[in-house]
C-alpha cells in the first residue's frame, strides 16, 4: 500500500511515496513553495499557484498508486471566500494585525493554544468583522483539503493557529459574527477523496515535526527553518503569555512552543548572528524544567550545531542532530498509526462493564445489537454512561428506522446508529432525521441529559458538534443495498456503511461461495472512497477480512461476546 506524504513549508513543499507494508519512505522530492508578494500592506501568496502545485503533486501520487494522503502545513495563514471568490493566501509571515484592537475582548488565547500576535488570523480579521458576514475562512490546511476533496476541514493542530478554536476544537463564532469556520477534527480523520486517493485532515507542521524528531517527551526540539521554534511536551495548559500551549495528538498533552522570538535559519550566516541565536536559546531554556537532550532539526540546524553544543554541554544538556527530515518522519508515524477501527457486537448479555474490558484491550467501538438482541432501554443507558466516560464509541444496531428508539438512545448518549437491511437512501434518511439536529435532521432538543453529561453547553455550538459526533451508518446486506450504495452514501448526514456478509450471501443465493461477496465488498469500498466516507464489515471470515484490509477498510466488527465465551469454553475444555 502506497501513501502520499506531503510537508508544505514556507520555502519548500516536500513530498514522498511511503510504502506502508515495508514501512519505507521513498525519495523525498522538493519543489519551491510559491513566492510571497506584498499587496496592500499584506504578505500574500498566489492562490492559483498553490492550486497548481498541490494538484500537480496529488496527480503524481495517484499515478504512483497512492491510496491515502497525509499532509502537514505551515500555520497561522488564511484565505477567505466571499461572494463565491477566493482571496490569495495571506501568509503567516504577514505582520499586519493590530493586537491592541483585540485585547479589550479579553480572549483567553492560552485556551486556544496560541497568543495574541500580529500574524494571528483572528487578530487581523477582527477589525474587518463588519465586512465578513457570509464569508468563509480557510486555514492553509483546510484549503488544501478543499482543493483535493471539496471539504473545508483540518486537524486541531492546524486549526488552533488561526485563533478561532480552542485546543478542544470548540469554535468561536462570536468574535467575527457570520464568518463560516473550517470543520475541525480532534483525530486524524478522513476529509474526502481525490481521484481514488483518501485524503486525511492536514496537520500542523510543528506537531508533526516534534513527533518525527523522536523526542518522546524527554527532550526539547529546536526546529530551525524559515522561522525557528523551540518545543516540548507538557500535560495540560499553562499561563505563559509568550509560550504557546498548542494541541498535540491526544486529549491532554500540549505541545509547548516558542515562536516568533528566534531568528530563522536564513539569518545565521554570520558569527554574530549565530552567537546571538545561542544566547537567545540559552536564555529561554534556562527558565524551563531541565531536559537532558536538545534535538536540532530543520534546514538551519547545521549552521548553529557546533556553537550551541558547546554552550549547552556546560549546562549538562546534550545537543543531538535529528536524523533526516523530522517533518517527513512525523508523517510516516501518522501514516503508520492509521489502522482500521476494531469493534465487536454485544449480542445478548447486558453487562455494561464489558465496555471497560474492550477499552483495556484497545478496542475502538462496540455495536449494541438491538435488531436480534434482547436489550431494554435501561440496559443500554448504563452502557452508554460507561462508554462516555471510558471512553469507547457505542453504535446501536436498530430494529427499524422509527423515531422512538433513535431519540431515546441518542439522548441517553449513544454515539451512533446502524440500520440493518438498508436498501435505499430513503431508508437511512429517516435515521438521519431523528439522530441529527437541524439543519441536517430534525432531532428533538433536550440537552439536560446524559448525552451532554448533564452539563449542556451553548446550544448553537453544541448542535453542530453533536451532528459531527453522532454517526449514522447503513448496513448493506442485500442486492438492492449494493446496487444503491452510491445513493445511500450520498444521502446527507450518512457517515458510512457496514457490509453484512451473512444476510448478503443469503439474499444473493451464494451461501458458502465467497466470490460474489468479495465483488460486493469491492463495489462498496469503491463507493465509499469515491465520496470520502467510511466503510466497515461485520465478519469473522479470514477471506473476507483479508479482502477488506486490502481495500483499506475503516471499521471491523469482529465476533461478539457470545463468540468470545464460546471460544474460551472450547479452549478450557481442550486443556483437560
Amino acid at each position: 500500500m502506497n501513501y502520499l506524504l506531503m510537508d508544505i513549508g514556507s520555502t519548500f513543499v516536500k513530498y514522498a511515496v511511503y510504502d506502508a507494508v515495508a514501512k519505507q519512505c521513498g525519495d523525498i522530492k522538493k519543489v519551491p513553495f510559491p513566492s510571497t508578494v506584498i499587496a496592500d500592506g499584506t504578505v500574500e501568496v498566489s492562490k492559483d499557484e498553490i492550486d497548481s502545485l498541490i494538484l500537480s503533486v496529488a496527480k503524481e501520487a495517484c499515478g504512483a498508486g497512492c491510496t491515502k494522503a497525509f499532509i502537514s502545513v505551515q500555520m497561522h495563514g488564511y484565505l477567505l471566500k466571499q461572494n463565491g471568490a477566493f482571496s490569495n493566501y495571506v501568509s503567516w509571515q504577514d505582520q499586519s494585525g493590530d493586537v491592541e484592537k483585540i485585547l479589550p475582548l479579553e480572549i483567553d488565547f492560552v485556551a486556544r493554544g496560541t497568543r495574541a500576535k500580529k500574524n494571528l488570523p483572528i487578530v487581523k480579521l477582527y477589525p474587518k468583522r463588519e465586512e465578513l458576514a457570509g464569508a468563509e475562512l480557510f486555514t492553509l490546511g483546510s484549503y488544501v483539503s478543499y482543493i483535493l476533496t471539496g471539504n473545508n476541514c483540518t486537524h486541531k493542530t492546524d486549526a488552533c493557529a488561526c485563533g478561532f478554536f480552542t485546543v478542544d476544537c470548540i469554535p468561536d463564532t462570536d468574535t467575527v459574527k457570520g464568518l463560516t469556520l473550517p470543520k475541525v477534527t480532534d483525530g486524524v480523520a478522513l476529509c474526502g477523496n481525490f481521484c481514488g486517493m483518501a485524503v486525511y485532515t492536514p496537520l500542523g507542521d510543528h506537531a508533526v515535526s516534534y513527533l518525527g524528531s523522536g523526542a518522546d517527551g524527554d527532550a526539547y526540539l529546536l526546529n530551525i527553518g524559515t522561522a525557528s521554534q523551540i518545543a516540548f511536551l507538557a500535560d495540560g495548559a499553562g499561563t505563559s503569555k509568550i509560550w504557546e500551549y498548542r494541541p498535540y495528538f491526544d486529549g491532554h498533552t500540549r505541545l509547548v512552543t516558542l515562536s516568533g522570538v528566534l531568528c530563522g535559519g536564513g539569518a545565521l550566516d554570520s558569527e554574530d548572528a549565530q552567537e546571538k541565536m545561542c544566547a537567545d536559546i540559552v536564555r529561554e531554556l534556562d527558565a524551563l524544567p531541565k531536559r537532558e537532550r536538545l534535538l536540532l532539526g530543520g534546514g538551519g540546524a547545521l549552521r548553529i550545531y557546533e556553537k550551541l553544543s558547546a554552550v549547552m554541554s556546560e549546562r549538562g544538556v546534550k545537543c543531538v542532530l535529528s536524523d533526516g527530515e523530522v517533518g517527513m518522519a512525523g508523517l510516516c508515524a501518522i501514516a503508520d498509526a492509521q489502522k482500521a477501527d476494531l469493534g465487536m457486537m454485544l449480542s445478548e448479555i447486558p453487562f455494561a462493564n464489558m465496555i471497560l474490558l474492550l477499552k483495556n484491550n484497545n478496542f475502538d467501538f462496540m455495536i449494541i445489537d438491538n435488531e436480534h438482541g434482547s436489550f431494554d432501554y435501561s440496559d443500554m443507558t448504563k452502557m452508554f454512561a460507561v462508554a462516555r466516560l471510558a471512553p469507547l464509541r457505542t453504535i446501536v444496531r436498530l430494529p427499524d428506522n422509527n423515531r422512538a428508539w433513535i431519540t431515546k438512545c441518542v439522548d441517553a448518549g449513544a454515539d451512533g446508529f446502524l440500520l440493518p437491511m438498508t436498501n435505499s437512501a430513503s431508508d437511512i434518511a429517516k435515521v438521519v432525521e431523528y439522530a441529527k439536529y437541524t439543519p441536517i435532521g430534525k432531532r428533538g432538543i433536550s440537552t439536560m441529559r446524559a448525552h451532554t453529561l448533564y452539563a449542556p453547553p451553548s446550544l448553537d455550538k453544541y448542535m453542530s458538534a453533536a451532528n459531527e459526533h453522532v454517526k449514522v451508518y447503513a448496513q448493506i446486506e442485500t442486492r438492492a443495498g449494493v446496487e444503491n450504495v452510491d445513493e445511500i452514501l450520498a444521502e446527507r448526514g450518512v457517515d458510512g456503511v457496514f457490509v453484512g456478509p451473512n444476510d448478503l450471501s443469503c439474499d444473493l443465493g451464494c451461501i458458502g461461495d465467497t466470490k460474489p461477496i468479495l465483488e460486493c465488498i469491492e463495489k462498496v469500498a469503491a463507493a465509499a472512497a469515491k465520496c470520502g466516507k467510511k466503510w466497515g464489515i461485520i465478519t469473522t471470515s479470514k477471506a473476507l477480512l483479508d479482502k477488506a484490509l486490502e481495500l483499506s477498510v475503516d471499521m471491523i466488527s469482529y465476533g461478539s461476546e457470545l463468540h468470545m465465551l464460546d471460544a474460551e469454553c472450547k479452549k478450557i475444555r481442550g486443556m483437560f
